[in-house]
């Protein structure tokens, strides 16, 4: 049966905590701040994989067409964090200061829950209209 939204508000909350926890660890120490990025790497590798799974024909569960869309802006956003994620994981890893850094990965962080939000929003909207 489809689906109105993949798990939103877990999602959404998963990465809010993400964000926090790279923020916390941006000051901190080498080890720290490997541990925030590859938690947040492993985080949102999860996420893509729900969304994959549910925004394919014949998946886990099938969102409705009017959910695809914001469905589809949460997963662009949230592989190129990933990238981001791992790129500043091998930058701090081997010394240096990454680009971009864990504040601005976690302000992405926080863009990729807004996604979600505005995401659940509009299947929310929309339940009225489908009774």
């Amino acid at each position: 049966m489809p689906t109105e939204q993949p798990a939103a508000e877990p999602m959404r909350a998963s990465l809010l905590m993400a964000a926090q926890h790279l923020e916390a660890a941006a000051g901190g120490d080498r080890e720290g701040r490997l541990k925030a990025l590859r938690d947040t790497a492993v985080a949102i590798e999860g996420h893509l994989d729900l969304l994959a799974a549910e925004s394919r024909p014949g998946g886990t569960q099938v969102l409705q067409p009017r959910v695809l869309s914001g469905a589809l802006t949460v997963q662009d956003r949230l592989r190129q964090l990933q990238v981001s994620a791992w790129g500043a994981e091998r930058t701090v890893a081997a010394g240096q200061e990454p680009a971009p850094t864990l504040a601005e990965i976690a302000t992405g962080m926080r863009k990729a829950a807004a996604d979600v939000l505005t995401m659940l929003h509009d299947s929310m909207s929309y339940a009225d209209v489908d009774q």
